[in-house]
């Protein structure tokens, strides 16, 4: 369906601009510019919802494969969030709003925390962009324990900081993981994580 709406955009769009130059007024030219510039953020939405069914169809076909090779498990993807200029209370946890996939409904969007639904080991990355102006601080959490963390010192010479770091963990049923901004690290922040575990019935002696 949003093919066919795709290919009638494109062919509206270049019906309306394929006119003799030569006939039309300016005020015609200006218009079929407007049309010309309308018709092509159609055409980007339209492929935007194209890439989107897409995307939703490989989750699916995951979800498939993960149920029939019996695998129990993880796997969510956290697009970037804008923690710009945000004034967060100490002990505040970092939320996403928005979780891609979220297999297993492990991660509780409104208190930003992954709580884990089978023992295992997981992997956790995280990265941040921010300004230079100000310090930037965060660390991912395990159970009210710090983990790994990502910082930078202010500078009045650096316009711009990014950084990251990842961890493996072994966690249990009940653990609890989540990623905070340190307090008075007052960050202009994009903030990714990414989380991955595969449980197929591991023992503490690896069989």
């Amino acid at each position: 369906m949003k093919t066919t709406a795709f290919l009638m955009v494109s062919l509206s769009c270049g019906l309306s601009v394929a006119q003799d130059d030569t006939s039309m007024t300016e005020h015609e030219v200006e218009c079929a510019a407007e049309l010309q510039n309308s018709c092509y953020m159609l055409t980007l939405i339209t492929e935007f919802g194209v890439v989107e069914e897409k995307q939703q169809t490989t989750v699916e076909k995951l979800q498939t494969t993960m149920e029939k090779l019996g695998v129990k498990g993880v796997l969510l993807h956290c697009p970037e969030r804008d923690w710009r200029n945000r004034a967060l209370q100490p002990g505040t946890n970092l939320t996403y709003s928005k979780v891609i996939p979220n297999i297993g409904n492990a991660y509780h969007s409104h208190i930003g925390e992954l709580t884990a639904p089978v023992r295992g080991v997981y992997y956790f990355s995280f990265f941040f962009h921010a300004g230079g102006s100000e310090d930037s601080h965060t660390s991912l959490f395990k159970n009210e324990e710090c983990m790994p963390i990502t910082s930078d010192h202010k500078s009045s010479t650096d316009t711009a900081d990014n950084g990251g770091n990842a961890v493996t963990l072994q966690l249990e049923v009940g653990d609890q993981v989540y990623i905070r901004l340190r307090a008075n690290a007052h960050c202009h922040l994009f903030q990714f994580v990414r989380v991955f575990s595969l449980n197929r019935g591991w023992t503490d002696n690896g069989t």
